[in-house]
């Protein structure tokens, strides 16, 4: 699977699919054989959700991922980009340390316990388990990192 970041949102699916195919087209130089796309997430007003690609195959796989930096050249794709799929905890552990970067960057206090529980200024945000704590003043919390 891969994921692009980017496609503009639209209600109907077969404008988006066809722009993340003709994406992967120009990022592996063939045509590539899609199973399955999707979006991940709830539709948000102003939001570009990202797509799930299912490839048929690794080797699709290989191309795609190798070619992504091709789409920067074409100017329909600049703002397009495709990475490769990551297992939930991956992801979570990425999150948790742009987050982490973000707070301390903005000088806040950042704290992380063993669990993987992650508190900004004292208020729990993030949990390696979990995903985001979403609570009114977490949220409020999360807006400002």
């Amino acid at each position: 699977n891969v994921v692009l970041t980017g496609v503009a949102e639209n209600r109907n699916a077969t404008t988006w699919r066809d722009v993340a195919a003709q994406a992967l087209k120009h990022a592996a130089g063939v045509q590539i054989d899609i199973i399955d796309a999707f979006r991940l997430g709830r539709f948000t007003e102003g939001k570009t959700r990202p797509v799930l690609v299912k490839l048929n195959s690794v080797w699709n796989r290989r191309l795609v991922i190798a070619g992504a930096r091709k789409l920067r050249d074409i100017t329909e794709f600049c703002r397009v980009y495709i990475t490769a799929d990551e297992p939930l905890d991956v992801r979570r552990r990425n999150t948790l340390d742009r987050l982490k970067f973000r707070a301390q960057r903005d000088g806040k206090s950042v704290s992380i316990s063993a669990e993987g529980l992650m508190s900004i200024d004292g208020v729990d945000t993030f949990s390696l388990q979990d995903g985001f704590i979403s609570t009114l003043s977490s949220l409020t919390n999360i807006s400002n990192v």
